[in-house]
């Protein structure tokens, strides 16, 4: 259940910080392992330390005999990535998760509704137990065009991920750059290798889950002009044909796009990535005869391959099936898609949908191809403004709420698309879906 359901207040929040600090915000806040310390949760203890000491500059952190003592704990039994935050004595505030995940989100709660003070530091006053509806709370994180998430510091990357985090994002998603490179002995390539595993080790520190997107028919920025693919039909400019792209029915092409996928696998075998995300269009898509319609035909050949490759490095990865602009006109790619998994199922986990509009109405009226869980795809970045990032921040909560709207009863989480750090709020707003479907953009 969400936070409305099972939140319990104890009056303001100025009340709150008189019974913790006789009536004035706490100069001194000791927080610390409750019973037995782990690595893990001395790792969270060290995040916490650092928000409240930059956001409260008076405030002084120490281990033990604070105005203010915060225990920090893990037990089972609150429910998966659940937390719980409750009142011991007097000054005692106690943070427990489920699990390690569950704690960090505790954590956030708990420094997301405190005030930070020019005379001090007022502690949360919500109370109680939240564990989240959605299953995978991600976010993909373009790593490409040079953009944040491509050139970022590692320091930079740490915090950010950090912060994604405090808001109970489980997973990301990024994008080895193949559009920027022009092949494996680029020197950006190597570069672009060492920033993806910067961010997934970072990551993977914090418990996340880690995927990687693939268009299984791109090639570099030196095309090899022999399998080049026929251009995507676009009447209504929503697909795209960026990229170089293959068309993977040609003899000897199949073999390279396997080629190239094994490579980029094998070069992130130190990274366990948890999820693969096979991408239809933008970059990607072929409308050769043999391949067409692409996301119903082609893409699904191809995709099948490149997942048994990726299997070969990755054994448990789980799959999901991008739909992006499938039916953009009409080609009959959904009902193609449903079809193939009725006779070939097993090696697709999920589904994931959206467009540069309104859902795509064939999930919401059919039902979600294969009976798959059901991931959404929020465009956070992009939307009414060029270039991307260049006026500033684009807080979009009222459009969101009302695209949320048309599928929280059937999602199970997403992986919004993000461009880089200036659509915080909106990666803010969303998380807070995937937490708890009900909860509203307002109320963020």
């Amino acid at each position: 259940m969400g936070d409305k359901f099972q939140t319990r207040k104890r009056g303001s929040q100025m009340e709150q910080h008189k019974f913790y600090a006789d009536g004035r915000p706490a100069e001194t806040v000791s927080i610390h392992a409750d019973g037995v310390s782990h690595p893990d949760i001395e790792r969270i203890i060290s995040i916490m330390k650092r928000r409240m000491e930059e956001r409260c500059t008076l405030l002084k952190v120490m281990d033990r005999n604070g105005a203010i003592d915060i225990s920090l704990s893990v037990q089972r039994g609150l429910g998966e990535e659940g937390f719980r935050i409750e009142d011991g004595t007097r000054g005692f505030i106690r943070i427990t998760g489920n699990d390690r995940r569950g704690l960090l989100y505790g954590v956030g709660k708990f420094l997301h509704t405190s005030i930070y003070t020019h005379e001090g530091f007022i502690p949360s006053s919500w109370r109680g137990v939240s564990v989240p509806r959605g299953m995978v709370r991600g976010m993909y994180l373009a790593s490409h065009f040079f953009n944040w998430y491509h050139v970022a510091p590692e320091v930079e990357v740490i915090r950010y991920l950090e912060d994604l985090a405090l808001w109970g994002v489980n997973a990301i998603a990024l994008v080895f750059p193949v559009i920027n490179l022009f092949g494996w002995d680029d020197p950006e390539t190597g570069k672009s290798i060492d920033q993806l595993k910067k961010m997934y080790k970072a990551a993977k520190k914090l418990h996340l889950d880690v995927g990687m997107v693939v268009v299984p028919n791109q090639d570099f920025k030196s095309p090899k002009e022999q399998f080049k693919a026929v251009p995507n039909p676009d009447p209504l400019g929503r697909r795209g044909n960026h990229g170089n792209n293959i068309c993977p029915n040609i003899p000897g092409a199949g073999e390279y796009i396997l080629g190239n996928m094994a490579e980029m696998f094998n070069r992130f075998k130190d990274i366990e990535l948890d999820y693969l995300c096979v991408w239809p269009y933008d970059e990607g898509g072929c409308a050769c005869d043999p391949c067409f319609p692409w996301g119903a035909n082609g893409f699904l050949k191809i995709s099948r391959d490149v997942v048994e490759t990726a299997r070969t490095v990755f054994p448990n990865i789980k799959v999901i099936v991008s739909t992006w602009m499938f039916d953009t006109p009409i080609e009959e790619e959904w009902a193609g898609l449903s079809k193939a998994l009725k006779e070939q199922s097993g090696w697709v986990d999920s589904i994931l949908a959206d467009s540069h509009e309104d859902f795509p109405p064939y999930p919401l009226k059919h039902g979600v191809p294969g009976n798959l869980p059901l991931l959404n795809f929020p465009e956070i970045s992009m939307w009414g403004l060029s270039p991307w990032g260049g006026y500033g921040a684009n807080p979009l909560p009222k459009r969101f709420q009302a695209l949320w709207n048309q599928v929280k009863h059937v999602v199970t989480g997403g992986f919004p698309y993000s461009e880089g750090i200036y659509e915080d709020i909106n990666k803010v707003v969303i998380s807070r879906f995937y937490w708890d479907a009900d909860y509203t953009e307002e109320q963020t």
